[in-house]
């Protein structure tokens, strides 16, 4: 009933909580307990964003290796 993050508990109020993937399903990540963590909606924002900085992040040095660049 608490956010595994920040720790304010999201039991019984208003406050959205997520199911956090620890890894992405996209990356082989599954539905399995010990793969899942409790967040409340801001710190979830907070993996999601970094989740997407990264993905980008790596799209690009994989586009300049093909290119052919360091």
């Amino acid at each position: 009933g608490r956010c595994t993050e920040c720790g304010i508990d999201v039991r019984g109020r208003r406050v959205p909580y997520e199911i956090h993937h620890i890894s992405p399903r996209s990356r082989g990540g599954t539905e399995h307990p010990a793969n899942l963590r409790t967040l409340c909606s801001k710190c979830h924002r907070k993996y999601t964003n970094e989740l997407l900085e990264k993905n980008a992040n790596g799209r690009r040095g994989e586009k300049m290796e093909r290119v052919g660049r360091p």
